[in-house]
């Protein structure tokens, strides 16, 4: 876990300057004057040596009804960091050679990474031939199949290579993005590079989503999501988590939220599911090679809660019981274990929840057992990417404590080894994968509609880059009669992907049985919004009149793509229909931007008590944004019905709602005055400029003051994520 640290003093600053800067950094973890004291007397960690990968599968403890399969070792690779399984069966891996060679970093910028294919050559199984595609690397972190290359991920270097002889190795290396992360610190840089549902590409702690069309790259500014690791449940829906956090996910698309840029602080992206407190971990073994193990560890010398957590999936295969379609699985190497997670929604509201009482799915007697990566294999099952080494921590965040325990215990070598599990039911037998690298589109298509999620995801994308007419009426016949959810939302995507979705088929998915099914059908509908904008909105609003959360969301949201004229009435009736659910607000007012008094003065209109109670939670947010413009006037006159006599309770109060949403909030979630930092005193009031048109507020006291100031002091500006997390 990474803290913050003091300014050193004069002194202080001089006497690191005469220190080699890699070893000032080593310990840069510590605090200011804090003692790091050795681990208790009474905890003794257990030998670490490096085990064969034979006596390194015995170590671990799985969850009953299952077995843990080793596909990929060394010395057939090397520090994997990631991996892709391609339609052909190969397995691609990122071989990140020069992370952390010692406890000081030296040496970590040598140009050794590796990209690797791996082939299992007697097909049983196990992998046996390998063939370096690219080397040279610095630190390399992620790669994506795409069209006939591999995109590769080398922060701040974004690659696209082909190999264009055949002979395994690339020959051809093109520069997509020279801004895909900062390589001065691995643990907060760029990775992921998963395909999404939508045929975007999405990252991991980066800003940006890529996206191949027709031999061209094309990129988008995005929200920043998570530290290490990326994944999409079956509807498309993006997970990502940092080190303490277990995850999050976007319950609304996150692009959305950059339409209305006065927007402040919008809810609905970066969701955190459970509190870093309310997820536990149960190592199998002493655990006190972390930072700071002297102070977090129980009092059995195991790691309490989540700090390297990281490499997320969402288990959508076959292979396992049903109940665990829809999981989370988490690595959590710190503690060499990989966690379930329960999904579950509350009130529109998505949670987790740990799966097992006091142990975890899957947890190692070695402490070299370090999981960074997860993945659905071809088969149905779970891939486990073991980095598998001593020092996982990066120097940047490195304790003396934990310096002290790498160098006492031998943790700094061996280096070069690594390993890729696959966990299946205990009983199972072997499956052998579908080769879909010369599937025909017919075949393709019908892939789309199997029950393994590698297999929908793999033959959407062939189907798109492609780009191939014949497939579209067999798509638009899967989107009407396919019996899985999942396959319709593909197969949406992919038409969407190739530019044939047309108006019979948006309808049918319009009127899908499964919500989210009909959300994707709402979405791939807006391009319908600009050309025939009446018929589109009626039969948006027709499918929101149900009520269902993830349509409601998503009809919020898209009605922001036609013209203020059509689209305000009908948000406006959203308002006052659904406003009230979950992030619905933060959908509407996204999709209103620059239009929001007006909105605001509709909304006050509202009379009928259930619309008010929906049309509330609009207006505060709608509210929030005018004055998050800057706007003196409009601010002013927003303000002034605060003391009008004629203002309804109700928009006063939906009024003082927003004014608190702009109150910036500690990390620990208290308000503060927004220019010190300091922590606000509650207040029966709020000044504004024209103090005249402002006065006594909420009788409650709960608002603290807010100076709204024509420099702007009061203006609260969109939230950089800087959370201070480490995925490895």
């Amino acid at each position: 876990m990474r803290f913050h640290t003091a300014g050193l003093g004069a002194l202080a600053a001089t006497c690191l300057a005469l220190i080699p800067t890699w070893q000032a950094q080593a310990q840069s973890g510590d605090r200011p004057g804090e003692q790091q004291q050795p681990p208790p007397a009474h905890l003794k960690a257990p030998p670490a040596p490096a085990l064969k990968p034979e006596d390194a599968l015995k170590t671990l403890r799985v969850a009953p009804g299952f077995r843990v399969e080793l596909v990929a070792s060394d010395p057939l690779l090397f520090d994997p960091v990631a991996i892709s399984i391609g339609p052909d069966g190969r397995m691609w891996v990122v071989e990140m050679r020069a992370y952390m060679p010692n406890a000081d970093g030296v040496g970590e910028d040598a140009p050794i990474g590796t990209i690797a294919t791996l082939e299992d050559t007697d097909n049983d199984g196990v992998y046996d031939k390998r063939t370096e595609f690219a080397s040279g690397l610095i630190l390399p972190r992620a790669l994506a199949l795409v069209g006939d290359g591999v995109l590769v991920a080398e922060p701040p270097n974004l690659w696209f290579m082909r190999d264009t002889d055949n002979d395994g190795k690339a020959d051809d290396k093109q520069l997509v993005a020279n801004d895909y992360g900062n390589p001065s610190n691995p643990e907060h840089s760029a990775n992921g590079l998963l395909w999404g549902f939508d045929n975007w590409i999405y990252s991991a702690n980066h800003t940006t989503r890529f996206r191949y069309e027709r031999g061209q790259w094309k990129r988008e500014p995005t929200l920043f999501r998570g530290q290490w690791g990326i994944a999409q449940d079956d509807f498309g829906q993006l997970y990502f988590n940092n080190n303490s956090v277990a995850l999050y996910t976007d319950t609304l698309p996150a692009e959305y939220l950059f339409r209305n840029r006065s927007l402040p602080n919008p809810r609905g992206s970066n969701v955190q599911m459970a509190r870093a407190s309310e997820i536990s971990v149960w190592p199998a073994r002493v655990t006190t090679g972390v930072n700071r193990g002297y102070q977090i560890l129980r009092e059995d010398g195991t790691l309490p809660v989540l700090t390297a957590a990281s490499g997320p999936a969402i288990y959508r295969g076959s292979m396992f019981p049903e109940s665990f379609r829809g999981d989370a699985f988490i690595c959590e190497p710190a503690g060499n274990l990989v966690k379930r997670l329960v999904i579950e929604e509350r009130d529109g509201v998505p949670r987790v929840r740990n799966a097992y009482e006091r142990s975890e799915f899957l947890a190692s007697t070695d402490e070299r057992f370090r999981p960074v990566n997860l993945y659905n294999g071809p088969d149905g099952s779970l891939y486990v990417v073991d980095m598998y080494r001593g020092i996982i921590q990066h120097r940047i965040f490195l304790t003396t404590y934990l310096r002290n325990q790498i160098k006492e215990r031998g943790l700094e070598a061996p280096l070069g080894m690594g390993r890729v599990y696959r966990i299946v039911p205990e009983n199972s037998s072997r499956r052998a994968a579908p080769n879909l690298a010369k599937a025909t589109p017919s075949q393709l298509v019908t892939a789309l509609d199997h029950e393994d999620a590698w297999v929908r995801e793999t033959a959407q994308r062939l189907l798109v880059e492609r780009q191939d007419a014949s497939a579209v009426s067999a798509l638009r016949r899967l989107v009407a009669n396919s019996t899985r959810p999942a396959t319709r939302v593909h197969a949406l995507w992919t038409l969407d992907g190739i530019g044939a979705v047309d108006w019979p088929t948006a309808t049918a998915g319009l009127r899908d049985a499964e919500p989210r099914v009909a959300s994707v059908a709402v979405r791939v509908s807006e391009k319908f919004l600009t050309t025939e904008p009446e018929r589109t909105i009626k039969a948006l609003l027709e499918r929101a009149r149900w009520n269902e959360p993830a349509v409601v969301r998503q009809v919020a949201l898209s009605l922001g793509k036609a013209n203020g004229k059509h689209a305000d009435p009908a948000l406006l009736q959203l308002a006052r229909q659904a406003g009230s659910q979950p992030y619905v607000a933060d959908a509407i007012v996204s999709s209103i931007g620059g239009r929001e008094p007006a909105f605001v003065t509709s909304l006050i209109a509202t009379e009928s008590k259930s619309d008010v109670s929906n049309a509330s939670p609009v207006l505060a947010v709608a509210a929030a944004t005018v004055l998050q413009t800057g706007d003196v006037d409009q601010s002013a006159a927003l303000l002034s019905r605060l003391t009008q006599p004629k203002t309804n309770p109700w928009v006063r109060t939906a009024l003082l709602d927003g004014i608190d949403r702009l109150i910036p909030r500690a990390d620990d979630g208290s308000k503060t005055d927004g220019l010190s930092g300091r922590r606000a005193e509650s207040a029966p009031h709020i000044r504004c400029e024209r103090r005249d048109r402002c006065a006594q507020s909420r009788t409650a006291g709960d608002v603290p003051a807010l100076a709204w100031l024509r420099s702007g002091h009061g203006r609260v500006t969109r939230k950089t994520d800087t959370r201070t997390t480490r995925p490895l």
